[in-house]
């Protein structure tokens, strides 16, 4: 993955094939809006021909951490670019690569979890609130590879998610839980 300038305030993603010859053209090319000169950029595949495109920021409290100040989702087959936060406020994206569906868990300034997350609803471009249940409970989020399902973490219970209809069902609780929360590949 590449980025390239084509002005101060647009650039292009340029997604290579491994193994391709030098100087071989991109697999993909997708303009990318608002990526401005000056900003701090990262993108990582999800799926065969999605990427998590984020603006984020490095701060230094406790220790040096980094969190998203803006999140798109880069469809290159359709060129198309979704925005699912783009709020300038501190974040974290799940995202699989053929779901529906993206989650959001929001963060303080030094990169902790404020507890509040939401469901956006890759389709349809919209954000939808999480269960009830699961609101101000937010710690860690998941989403497996191709996005069949989600699943969110408190400080006592994970809850997955199906990852069509968004019905859920808490899958552990009544321990404290440690450390981050992730589907194997």
């Amino acid at each position: 993955i590449v980025l390239t300038r084509e002005s101060a305030f647009t650039s292009r993603l340029n997604v290579f094939e491994l193994g391709a010859e030098i100087g071989s053209p991109p697999q993909y090319s997708v303009v990318l809006p608002d990526a401005r000169f000056g900003q701090t950029f990262r993108a990582r595949m999800a799926g065969q021909e999605k990427v998590v495109f984020e603006t984020y920021r490095t701060r230094t409290c406790d220790e040096r951490v980094v969190y998203a100040i803006q999140t798109h989702l880069v469809d290159l087959a359709a060129e198309r670019v979704i925005p699912i936060n783009t709020s300038q406020e501190p974040h974290e994206v799940a995202v699989g690569g053929e779901g529906k569906y993206a989650l959001v868990k929001y963060l303080d300034n030094c990169g902790r979890s404020m507890g509040q997350g939401e469901v956006y609803n890759l389709s349809e471009s919209k954000l939808q609130r999480l269960p009830e249940n699961m609101r101000g409970q937010v710690k860690e989020i998941a989403v497996s590879t191709k996005g069949g399902y989600l699943a969110v973490m408190s400080e006592d219970s994970v809850w997955l998610l199906n990852g069509s209809t968004l019905e859920s069902r808490v899958v552990l609780s009544g321990e404290q839980m440690v450390g981050g929360l992730r589907f194997n590949p």
